[in-house]
Formats: C-alpha cells, structure tokens, sequence
C-alpha cells in the first residue's frame, strides 16, 4: 500500500490554487491538509501557536520558547500541540516544510 503525501497549499493566485486542487484531489496517494493564501498563517491558528510553531520549526527547544515568550513549558507544549492539529501535521519534519512554505524560515 502506497504512503499518503499530505499537502499544505500557499499560493495566493485563484487560477494556481484550483488547479492544484484539482490534481490532488484526483490522486489517491495525496491529501489536502491546509491552505494559506497570503504567505501567512492559516486563519484558524492563533498568533500564539503560530509562534511557537514558528520556533519550534527553527530548532528551539520548548524550554528555549518558554523563556522566550514569557509563558511556562506546559504552554509551550499545548500551543505546538494545537498547531500542528490544526495543520493536520503529524512529524517535526512536515512541520519544517510547512513553515518553510510560509516563509517563516527566510531570515535562516
């Protein structure tokens, strides 16, 4: 049985993103997860997770992120947990790939 690839689109144009999800939705081994059409975050994810998210996707640690947004680790933890639900993202590394498609790594 053939893995199924999860797709995040972030494309802004109209015409790009229906023909896209056209050829997704016409193959079985791939599935649509999200879609961000301004570069930006999904509009149902808080300014809060999209942080963390951000830099767990950078390599921080949770204990890192705490301390840098003031909030404890437990917080940390729920905030990346609800995320990456939302973004239906299952592995640090579709993590990476989505932020990376956002932009979220340019200043790397």
């Amino acid at each position: 049985m053939k893995a199924t690839t999860r797709i995040v689109l972030a494309d802004d144009h109209p015409i790009v993103l229906n023909g896209l999800r056209s050829l997704i939705a016409a193959e079985s081994d791939l599935e649509l997860v999200g879609e961000a059409s301004s570069g930006g975050r999904l509009p149902d994810l808080t300014d809060r997770e999209g942080d963390v998210l951000r830099l767990v996707a950078l390599g921080y640690t949770n204990k890192e992120i705490a301390r840098q947004l003031d909030v404890g680790v437990k917080s940390v933890e729920t905030y990346k947990s609800r995320g990456v639900e939302k973004l239906g993202l299952k592995t640090r590394a579709e993590l990476v790939r989505y932020a990376s498609a956002q932009g979220w790594l340019s200043d790397v």
